[in-house]
This record gives C-alpha cells, sequence and structure tokens, in this order.
C-alpha cells in the first residue's frame, strides 16, 4: 500500500468465452488475487475490492469477492448458433456442407 498511495480500485471483467476457455490458467490467477485483495489485511478505505466485497456479503450475495464474469462454458456469444471451425465448401459463397 504504501508503494501505491492511493486507495485499490475495484474492478469487474467481463470476460469473452475464447479469453476464458483459452487461458483458464490465468482466469483462475485473477480470481484468486480478487480473492486474496478482499480478505487482505487493509482497511477499507484503502481497498475498495474489500469493502464492496463485505458490502455484498452482508446483502447476501454469494462469492462477494468474484469480479470476472463471461458466458457459460462452451458458450461464446449470446444468441448464436455454434459455427464449425472445420468445413469444406460447397462453393465460392463460402458456406459449409
Amino acid at each position: 500500500m504504501e508503494e501505491l498511495q492511493r486507495p485499490r480500485i475495484d474492478v469487474l471483467a467481463s470476460l469473452s468465452g475464447i479469453f476464458r476457455d483459452s487461458f483458464a490458467n490465468v482466469v483462475d490467477l485473477l480470481d484468486d488475487m480478487f480473492e486474496r485483495l478482499a480478505k487482505a489485511d487493509e482497511p477499507i478505505e484503502m481497498n475498495f475490492i474489500k469493502k464492496h466485497s463485505i458490502d455484498l456479503e452482508n446483502d447476501g450475495v454469494e462469492r462477494s469477492a468474484a469480479r470476472l464474469f463471461s458466458n457459460p462454458p462452451g458458450k461464446f456469444r449470446r444468441h448464436e448458433k455454434p459455427v464449425p471451425l472445420l468445413c469444406r465448401y460447397k462453393s465460392s459463397t463460402n458456406s459449409c456442407n
């Protein structure tokens, strides 16, 4: 905190399905970081992650330190049919068999 010389800010991240699935290890590390910061031995006026996590917990929110959000596993965009990754094109119209 001395090095930072300002309060920690709170953020929310909306992750794409591609990022979530391709970098699951990074998502796990970030999630762990937010969990640790929400429990850090720091005054709440200097740690807004902790302050907001406590507020959410008092409101009955589970996983109050969660800051990473995405579609469910296997989903990449809302209201979109799955796109085949490999296909053979019938013609120059680029439509798959």
